[in-house]
Order: structure tokens, then C-alpha cells, then sequence
């Protein structure tokens, strides 16, 4: 059984990193964690199923990672009509499970005269669409993204009970939970938080209406932990007073290769820069005690993701690839259903 020594050495040859504590250690029992803990805790912005990338990008593209949760759309533009069937299939073959990304329009629980959705709040179709995946084949669902980015030419901005940007994302969340909650079918599926950038969530809390708190904690080229702390703790702002602060689950963190021309920064990297960094940045979260990170992305987005344009992969995919190879211990039971 390898043990998070083990992981930390193979991340020094790595990356030419050594992750060593600030104080001597005392002595003493020490945490152990199974070197298939930190496989359990890799998760990839990836959506093998669209409509625009199929052509382009196999679904083994993603799935030869060895990546075992990934985070994809649920009725938004791009969603093709059979991936229910698709993320059984693949599920059964690999063991890998999406979690769902909610489009609040899409999803017809915001009012919308373009699709005749006349009032917000009815849940009905959107748990349809989740009841149509196999029971077990989805690990989490996710609230709205990025409600308050108003960067051109996203405007992802949610309107909802008569409120907008965050705290519309707030009461969009507390009504998706509780229909959620109230359908035997979909009710013991985790539920992510919404995520939010440039904010403390003074204008959204209260709120703790899910099994895991999200954060998008980009750090330009800096040390993954440069904005992690800082990040959390405008998370748990959220929180009722006196709330427990329940674990986190960043649904996008990573390194660019290329200018993030829709937020409008200017840092890039290099193709070895972010083959180093990104095994880096995981065992940096996991060493705080992130339950799963999710990095962004597959593709080419924003200059972030694995492959390049012309879905050539780079050198971050296969540094990515070699780090789970090594430190998995458990294989997938396509019979049984289980690692």
C-alpha cells in the first residue's frame, strides 16, 4: 500500500518539488492515506459527449486518462440527447462518473418567455432529464456557475425570485435542493454549492443548501496555494453563523497555457510549466484536505485544458496520465459495478 510519503517523493522527481513541513513533526501516529484515496480525488472539467467536440474527440480521449469524475453539462446547448445511455455505457466500461452542471435557464426552473417558462421555481423537467441516468451513474450535481460573471461575452448572469447574481444563486440553489431532497429518485445525489468569483457571499448568505462547498481558486502562475486559503475563506462566508463548514469540492482550478482572454488576464504559462504544475496543484489540495478537485479543462478553453486546439494532446495530459498510472492500486468491476 503506498502511503501520501510515497505520493510526495514521486512528486518531487516530478516536478523538482519538496513538500516539507514548515515545523518539525511530532512524535507520534501520523494520518495514512491509501495511495487510491488521492486516485478518488482527481476530477476533470470534461465533457466527452458534446455535440461540437464528438467529431474531433473521441470519448477516449478523456477516458484513457484514467480520470474518474468528470464535470459536464446537464441540459445546456451542447448536451446531445443520449448521454444518459452514454454515461451508462461508460460507466459500466470504465468507472468514470460526471458530476452534472446545472444550466438554471435550460433547466426550466427560471422563467423564460423564449422556452414559455412562465414562473421560476418548477423543478419538474430538470428532474425528468436527471431521472433519465441509470440510478448510481452520476456522483454529484452542481449548482449554477459563475452567476455574477458579468465578463464579456459570458454574462452569465441568474435572475431568479427577484434577485440577481448571487443572491439569486442562493435561492436558486435552497429550491434545487429541496427538490432534490424531495424525490426518492434523485435525493441521495450529492449536491455541490454554486460557484461565484469576486466575492465574499455577504450579499448571498445565508445559505447551506449542499453536501459540498465549491470554490474556483485560479492562481495565475503562482504556487497552487497562493489563493486556496483566501478562497475558502470567502466560501464560508456563505454559511448561517454558527455552520458547520462542510468540505470542499473546487469544480475549476488549473494552469493556462495560452492568454484567459474572457477574464481578461494576461498570465500564460508553457506547455512544461503546466505538466509540472498540475500534479503540483493536486497534491497540494489534497495535503489541505480537498474531498475532490476538479481542474479545467479538457479541452482548449480559455487556454487552459489538456489538448490543443486541433485536440493534439499536450504534454499535461500525459504527465496527468502517468501520475494516476502510478498511484493507482484498484481496478474497476465492470460486473460488480465497484473499484
Amino acid at each position: 500500500m503506498k502511503t501520501s510519503l510515497q505520493i510526495s517523493l514521486f512528486i518531487f522527481h516530478l516536478s523538482s518539488f519538496i513538500f516539507l513541513s514548515a515545523t518539525p513533526q511530532p512524535a507520534g501516529d501520523r494520518p495514512v492515506f491509501r495511495a487510491d484515496d488521492f486516485i478518488e480525488f482527481i476530477g476533470l472539467s470534461a465533457s466527452p459527449f458534446e455535440s461540437d467536440q464528438r467529431a474531433k474527440m473521441p470519448p477516449e480521449t478523456f477516458f484513457d486518462l484514467g480520470v474518474r469524475y468528470y464535470r459536464t453539462g446537464v441540459c445546456g446547448p451542447l448536451q446531445v440527447d443520449d448521454q444518459p445511455e452514454l454515461v451508462e455505457t461508460w460507466w459500466r466500461k470504465t468507472g468514470s462518473r460526471p458530476m452534472l452542471l446545472v444550466d438554471p435557464g435550460r433547466s426550466r426552473a427560471v422563467k423564460m418567455d423564449w422556452l414559455n417558462v412562465k414562473e421560476d421555481g418548477d423543478f419538474t423537467y430538470f428532474l425528468n432529464i436527471i431521472k433519465r441516468y441509470a440510478p448510481g451513474s452520476i456522483a454529484a450535481i452542481e449548482g449554477p456557475n459563475e452567476p455574477n460573471n458579468k465578463f464579456p461575452p459570458q454574462e452569465l448572469i441568474l435572475k431568479f425570485r427577484g434577485a440577481t447574481d448571487e443572491l439569486a444563486a442562493t435561492r436558486y440553489q435552497n429550491e434545487l435542493r429541496a427538490a432534490l431532497k424531495a424525490d426518492p429518485a434523485t435525493a441521495n445525489i450529492p449536491l455541490v454549492m454554486y460557484s461565484a468569483i469576486f466575492t465574499d457571499h455577504v450579499l448571498a448568505r445565508p445559505c447551506d443548501a449542499f453536501d459540498f462547498m465549491n470554490i474556483h481558486p485560479y492562481q495565475g502562475n503562482n504556487v497552487p496555494s497562493s489563493s486556496l486559503r483566501r478562497n475558502i475563506s470567502m466560501a464560508t462566508r456563505i454559511l448561517p453563523d454558527g455552520a458547520v463548514i462542510k468540505p470542499f469540492m473546487p469544480t475549476e482550478c488549473g494552469y493556462n497555457v495560452e492568454q484567459d482572454i474572457s477574464n481578461h488576464t494576461r498570465v500564460t504559462g508553457t506547455l512544461r510549466a503546466q505538466a509540472y504544475n498540475i500534479p503540483m496543484l493536486l497534491a497540494e489540495y489534497f495535503r489541505h484536505g480537498i474531498e475532490r478537485t476538479y481542474l479545467f479543462a479538457l479541452h482548449n478553453a480559455d487556454g487552459y485544458g489538456l489538448l490543443n486546439n486541433d485536440h493534439t494532446k499536450r504534454p499535461s495530459w500525459y504527465a496527468l496520465q502517468s501520475f494516476i498510472k502510478i498511484l493507482e492500486e484498484k481496478k474497476w468491476n465492470s460486473e460488480e459495478l465497484e473499484w
